[in-house]
């Protein structure tokens, strides 16, 4: 589901949570409203419905809570995943969608994309520098290329204003 942003792995995680559906989304709810989040609701787990909302300041309060978890955040960034099916034996290989984590141009230390018709292409980027963390979030890009390129823009300004 953070490699390569497989919304039936995030299907499977439910199923196997020991909660039905609708727990789990009303725990989705109950937590980013623990953290603060107040324009964030879900009414599905995936991300893949236009009625889940959330404001890019929500984002940011979701991203900063969920990357304190090692494993969240190392998944997220980690760029290449190969497995082996255990039935088949067959080798799989999922690449990340973060296309920015290839650059290594970043320490980057949290990721997640995603794309609906009515949001357009999205992005958060969560990068380590020496001036501190710094999260960028985009909303509504037009495309794959303008959505990374502008979450760039968003990386580079907020490093311009950390340096000050």
């Amino acid at each position: 589901a953070l490699v390569g942003s497989a919304n039936n792995a995030v299907e499977s995680l439910v199923r196997n949570s020991g909660l039905t559906r609708d727990e789990f989304i009303a725990k989705m709810n109950s937590k980013v409203k623990e953290w603060g989040a107040k324009s964030t609701s879900f009414v599905e787990p995936t991300g893949l419905s236009e009625k889940n909302v959330s404001s890019p300041a929500d984002y940011a309060i979701i991203t900063e809570e969920a990357y304190t978890n090692p494993l969240i955040k190392k998944i997220s960034t980690t760029y290449k995943y190969t497995f082996s099916t255990i039935n088949t034996k067959e080798k799989h290989t999922l690449t990340n969608t973060n296309k920015i984590i290839a650059s290594n141009k970043y320490d980057i230390i949290g990721s997640k994309t995603g794309y609906l018709n009515e949001a357009g292409y999205c992005l958060m980027t969560r990068i380590k520098s020496a001036y501190g963390n710094l999260i960028a979030i985009n909303f509504g890009s037009t495309d794959k290329p303008n959505n990374f390129a502008d979450n760039e823009k968003l990386l580079n300004y907020g490093l311009q204003l950390l340096k000050k």
